[in-house]
């Protein structure tokens, strides 16, 4: 599918939109307030209606916001691999979410709880996406060295199919449904990330 640049400026738009939401009720909570979506709105200069199309609860607000206020960040860590070695860079940012997941496993669990009941809840209104963290700016970031060496679109394709390898989501399924340790867990995520990275850069058109 083609991405049109106005596309991909209202995704990133809606992406920066969301992220202030989430700043916004961090820093409240470290003053030691529980910010209802209102006053999360009104922190982050974005209007109460759209923040609600965001965050539809206090309760899913407040559990991002809390897992947002312990996220680290991956620039440091990326500056320490290899600046053209795009498997390595991936692998930076795939140990990074992998860690991120076992320290707060209970939070992530809960947050996909929340947010798959409010897709059930609402799910006759057209609505922006219900989570997003830091995956792909993380993931964007690590596939750098390819961003003028691939197609816009091509690019944009990779960094969606690594988002489906990394994260809560492919963890609770290399876990929970093939009954995978921790260790051969993470090796499937990194195998099926570099897979990707390389048919990413092989010249023919994949389909």
């Amino acid at each position: 599918m083609v991405v049109s640049r106005q596309d991909s400026g209202r995704i990133l738009q809606k992406r920066r939109t969301r992220l202030a939401i989430v700043v916004a009720a961090a820093s409240l909570l470290a003053q030691g307030r529980r910010p209802t979506v209102a006053e999360a709105a009104d922190a982050a200069l974005v209007s109460r209606a759209t923040a609600y199309r965001y965050f539809p609860s206090q309760g899913a607000l407040l559990l991002e916001a809390a897992l947002q206020s312990t996220h680290p960040e991956i620039a440091p860590a990326l500056a320490d691999a290899p600046a053209d070695d795009v498997n390595a860079r991936f692998d930076v940012v795939c140990t990074a979410m992998f860690e991120r997941v076992i320290e707060a496993e209970p939070q992530m669990r809960q947050m996909l709880q929340i947010t798959q009941q409010e897709w059930l809840d609402n799910s006759d209104v057209v609505k922006p996406r219900l989570r997003q963290g830091r995956r792909l700016e993380w993931i964007e970031q690590a596939l750098e060295p390819l961003r003028g060496r691939l197609d816009k679109n091509d690019f944009e394709r990779l960094v969606n199919g690594l988002a489906m390898t990394v994260g809560v989501e492919a963890y609770i399924a290399l876990r929970d449904v093939c009954g995978l340790d921790n260790q051969a867990a993470i090796a499937t995520m990194r195998w099926a990330g570099h897979a990707l990275i390389t048919a990413a850069k092989r010249p023919t058109e994949i389909t």
